[in-house]
């Protein structure tokens, strides 16, 4: 099956935030990302994860995403972020990183935090 590359990001959450509204629209995305299977996350901020679609959902897939990722423009100057080649450094954030994944992440360590305060609590017996 041949498919297309209409998103890269630099995390599997922000890529499976985009297939879902692709497919929240009926466009089939997949995410495909080098993590090792889900050992070494860091990775995708080197390599980047990439949001699939079929070529004939390409056009309409684009059209959904120009809101929220930058669009390619096929710079010459710009390395090809879709092959496994060495580059000099990540590939470009989009804006979704800076806003609602930033916000995700802080909300998801503010509950970390909090649950683990709570097991040394209970672990004391300061907790009821």
């Amino acid at each position: 099956m041949e498919l297309v590359r209409v998103a890269l990001v630099m995390s599997t959450l922000e890529a499976d935030l985009i297939a879902a509204r692709l497919r929240s629209e009926g466009i089939d995305a997949v995410v495909l990302a080098d993590t090792a299977g889900g050992a070494e996350p860091q990775l995708a901020a080197v390599r980047g994860v990439r949001v699939m679609v079929r070529p004939e959902d390409e056009v309409t897939a684009a059209m959904i995403l120009e809101d929220v990722v930058p669009a390619d423009d096929g710079d010459p100057d710009e390395p090809d972020w879709s092959t496994t080649e060495e580059h000099d450094g990540p590939p470009p954030r989009s804006p979704l990183v800076s806003g609602f994944g930033q916000l995700l992440a802080l909300a998801l360590a503010g509950v970390l935090v909090v649950g683990a305060v709570r097991l040394v609590l209970i672990a004391f017996g300061l907790w009821p």
